[in-house]
């Protein structure tokens, strides 16, 4: 596999509690937008935490793809690399109002030893918030504030997305 530049962080995007399963993001991520769908080629996360911390690989790391279907590397301030897209499941209150960081303590646990991992693994890589990208308009995903959250897991601060 290449070396992976990025590990972004996401969340679902569902209701607090929700059980979400990978063929269920597979399913949303690959139907035509006309089903539904956001019609892309193959699903926009690599791998789903459960909310019971299960890691389910949905595409796997000898498999990597050049298309961004995030389009975090287009345009003036785009970011480039080879990505990594881990998602937990949840990220909105239980009535989906607003974000909420929603993550279990299994969920976070395993996102802990994940990010640790590739850290581990690249030594060079940058752990970042879908929603601190430059492209990624104004979302609060992965609902937590990462950089905070990497600094109190230990990961060093080279490892820390800086805006440019």
């Amino acid at each position: 596999m290449k070396e992976v530049t990025h590990l972004v962080l996401h969340n679902t995007e569902t209701p607090e509690g929700l059980a979400i399963s990978p063929a269920q993001i597979i399913h949303l991520h690959t139907s035509p937008e006309i089903k539904g769908g956001y019609g892309w080629k193959r699903p926009g996360f690599d791998v789903l935490i459960g909310l019971d911390g299960t890691l389910h690989t949905i595409v796997n790391e000898n498999n990597p793809t050049p298309v961004d279907l995030w389009s975090i590397g287009e345009g003036k301030n785009g970011v480039k690399g080879t990505f990594r897209h881990i998602a937990y499941v949840g990220g909105k209150t239980k009535t989906e109002k607003s974000r909420k960081d929603t993550r279990t303590k299994q969920q976070t646990e395993t996102l802990t030893a994940i990010v640790k991992y590739y850290v581990k693994r690249f030594p060079n890589i940058i752990v970042v918030g879908i929603g601190d990208l430059p492209n990624s308009g104004d979302v609060f995903n992965p609902s937590f504030e990462v950089n905070s959250w990497l600094t109190s897991i230990g990961v060093p601060k080279k490892n820390q997305y800086k805006a440019k």
